[in-house]
């Protein structure tokens, strides 16, 4: 995703009132895809860390209510005898 922050500022206008909203990631950022600038986390803010689902809280608060957040295992298979796991955070928001 090119810039998550406009996608974040303009999605409560695709919702209902009272929507949901679910987004699931595992916030593995990449340069090839996001520029760094546009990261939302895994950069430092006045020093320190600042981590995805806070930095989800920052950018959503004005529009959405945070309900709920689950780990979601993402099993891949790479070949016949070997898979990847990758834990994937889903969290759950209702449009105000």
């Amino acid at each position: 995703m090119y810039d998550p922050a406009v996608l974040l500022k303009d999605i409560a206008a695709r919702l209902n009132k009272g929507g949901r909203l679910i987004i699931i990631s595992d916030y593995q950022w990449q340069e090839e895809k996001t520029p760094k600038d546009k990261w939302l986390s895994g950069i430092k803010v006045n020093g320190e860390n600042l981590y995805a689902l806070d930095a989800l809280k920052q950018r959503l608060a004005n529009n959405f209510d945070f309900i709920d957040v689950h780990n979601v295992d993402h099993i891949q298979r790479v070949n016949d005898r070997q898979s990847m796991v990758s834990r994937n955070q889903l969290t759950i928001w209702q449009l105000k």
